[in-house]
């Protein structure tokens, strides 16, 4: 029994670094399959289940975005960025830009700044990851599970001047707070700028 169980983790072992070697195919299908048998986390696995073939199969994803996404997963997969978390969130990062409709020069400027980390500081990168998930996937500074700092209306730029900061201008900057999935408070400042450190 245990030699079976033993030889069964060797084979699934060896199937997913052949799969990982191989890269991430540029056929929809296929790569949806990839990533369902890739992630085992639970959250991970109903996007991969449940909302990754909806993004995929719909019409928010154009072949040119799709193309760019599985490139940089294939590059970012060549310098060793474990599936999980870090190359999971940059799936689900990248598709919730395109979801949310987040600027594309912002978006750029992101991948960048994402390359630099992963090269120079795989501690920051790790953070910058986990942070840039919640800022795509709900459009949020700051998440609690009773509240969220929202910033909307307004023009956000990256800055890695001195340190990573977001440059917010002339939007509004939003509290709100949760009962459940539903809002049951808010705090609204008007028309405000200000610089968000990241790190």
């Amino acid at each position: 029994m245990k030699l079976t169980k033993l030889l069964l983790t060797i084979c699934a072992l060896l199937y997913f670094n052949t799969l990982i070697a191989q890269g991430f195919t540029k056929e929809r299908e296929k790569f949806i399959k990839e990533w369902q048998k890739l992630v085992t986390d639970p959250d991970a696995a109903y996007f991969c289940k449940e909302v990754l073939p909806k993004m995929l199969k719909g019409t928010t994803i154009n072949d040119g975005q799709f193309t760019k996404i599985v490139d940089n997963c294939n590059a970012l997969q060549g310098k060793e960025v474990p599936v999980y978390p870090e190359l999971y969130q940059y799936l689900a990062s990248s598709l919730y830009q395109i979801e949310n409709k987040f600027p594309s020069v912002f978006n750029t400027e992101w991948y960048s700044i994402l390359t630099g980390l992963q090269t120079k500081d795989p501690a920051k990168f790790t953070e910058f990851m986990n942070f840039s998930y919640v800022l795509f996937k709900y459009k949020t500074f700051y998440k609690e599970d009773g509240f969220r700092w929202f910033f909307e209306k307004g023009n956000m730029t990256w800055n890695t001047d001195k340190k990573l900061t977001i440059k917010c201008q002339e939007g509004n900057l939003v509290c709100r707070v949760y009962d459940g999935k539903r809002v049951a408070d808010s705090s609204i400042v008007y028309r405000t700028s200000g610089v968000l450190d990241v790190f």
